[in-house]
């Protein structure tokens, strides 16, 4: 058996948040756009399909859980090959949950190379937002929840010293032109941890602490950590592509510039794949034995949500109307019961954000009752946004009792991001009832819990 031989797929591209996935499918394959325009449209062609683990799929809808879509195709380089990759996002966040993640990704893929796109923030103030920032040095220390970094402490660290790194970006320019625009972009030292860097304290203490670093994520140290246990060709076949979309200061405002961020590591991940840098084997994909296309239902309720995360909350919501739709005939019972829970829960999101309050409701409740047939944890999802539907709606004793048990069964399953979350909206509640002491506490704890 040669080398090539023992992959499934050239390349596996991780993303961590849905505009990184938008961004990459749009930059790989040209009518992406369009299908979050009009996904109706049989004359558009996307050139990528849509897999799921299902064993794992139906588990993870049955709890509740943000299920895991790897979406394929393929590239053409400038010497008319094709190179093979899939794109997966994160569902989880944190060391372990990602060193798991990326085993499971092996374990299915078997992928040549791994590659983080996505968005950073900045340490170095003489970046500007939107400049791409490759890492030569990775430090991931162990962090401390009240302390911040624990200079004395065991800490992971990693250099980068791969052909990528040696051969290439060390005999460049600091800029690289894209289809007639120009990507400033930078090598520098990435600070990676569990915690989300928005407090211009924190940010200043890490500094203080560790002067040399130029960018922060969370992804990096749980990739290595995973990776390292796979094989020993990872080291040189690792590559992060990040893209500036904020500082990490109180004023955080990622959202603004994410997309900017995200789109040019994109397509300076196109653009390395074109040039040859990032090599593939010419040959198709395999598909392992454990994936299945997902269906028309599946196809709408995740166009849905990658339109939501943008904005456009109309094409939203005809999307879920059409999943709705065809679940509605689904003969899998229990498939049936934990997909109409999901889509009737982006039903009620959708229609908060469009003023709806009326539909919004209808499709709470329809998700609160699809939610008594599963698991406990998707039932907390489904009393959070009926709660929050119900604020809306100005019933704020009923929305209080719902967010007040969403929080204790996010607290009892550990769902932190849940808690934090169910938190922050009880505050925001209380806040309006005048209640000022509550949510002090509420928020306070919410920021703790994150």
């Amino acid at each position: 058996m040669n080398d090539n031989e023992k992959f499934n797929i050239d390349l596996a591209v991780i993303t961590s948040i849905p505009i990184e996935v938008v961004t990459g499918l749009t930059i790989f394959d040209g009518n992406y756009e369009k299908i979050l325009i009009d996904p109706c449209d049989e004359d558009i062609n996307f050139g990528f399909k849509s897999y799921v683990e299902r064993s794992y799929y139906e588990n993870d809808l049955e709890a509740g859980n943000e299920p895991t879509l790897f979406h394929c195709g393929y590239i053409e380089t400038n010497g008319n090959k094709k190179l093979s990759l899939v794109i997966a996002k994160l569902t989880s966040y944190g060391g372990l949950a990602i060193s798991s993640f990326i085993t499971w990704i092996n374990s299915i893929w078997k992928p040549k190379n791994f590659l983080l796109l996505g968005i950073a923030m900045a340490f170095n103030d003489e970046y500007k937002l939107g400049e791409v920032v490759f890492p030569t040095y990775v430090l991931s220390p162990i962090i401390s929840k009240f302390r911040g970094p624990d200079k004395n402490s065991l800490k992971y660290d990693y250099t980068f010293n791969s052909d990528f790194h040696k051969t290439f970006l060390n005999n460049r320019e600091d800029e690289i032109i894209f289809d007639g625009k120009k990507i400033i972009t930078h090598q520098g030292h990435y600070y990676s941890s569990n915690e989300l860097i928005a407090s211009t304290s924190y940010r200043y203490l890490i500094k203080s602490q560790y002067p040399s670093m130029d960018a922060g994520e969370m992804e990096i140290n749980g990739v290595l950590f995973g990776a390292g246990k796979i094989n020993t060709h990872f080291a040189s076949n690792f590559y992060v592509i990040k893209g500036i979309s904020d500082y990490g200061i109180d004023e955080k405002q990622d959202t603004k510039y994410r997309f900017e961020a995200a789109i040019n590591s994109a397509k300076l991940v196109r653009y390395f794949i074109k040039e040859d840098v990032i090599q593939g084997q010419n040959k198709e994909f395999l598909i392992d034995e454990s994936l299945s296309e997902i269906t028309e239902a599946e196809r709408f309720n995740w166009i849905g949500e990658m339109q939501f995360s943008q904005g456009l909350f109309n094409h939203a919501e005809y999307c879920f109307l059409k999943a709705w739709d065809l679940v509605n005939f689904n003969d899998k019972e229990i498939l049936s019961k934990s997909l109409a829970q999901k889509i009737s829960k982006n039903m009620a999101n959708v229609n908060v954000f469009t003023g709806k309050q009326n539909i919004a409701l209808k499709f709470a409740l329809i998700s609160l009752m699809h939610s008594k047939f599963l698991k406990k944890s998707s039932q907390a999802d489904s009393h959070y946004i009926t709660g929050r539907v119900l604020r809306e709606c100005e019933l704020m004793k009923a929305c209080l009792d719902f967010l007040t048990l969403a929080k204790e069964e996010y607290d009892n399953d550990n769902d932190f991001i849940g808690l934090a979350n169910s938190l922050r909206w009880i505050g925001y509640t209380k806040y309006k009832q005048g209640d000022y002491i509550e949510v002090y506490c509420g928020c306070f704890f919410g920021h703790e819990n994150q």
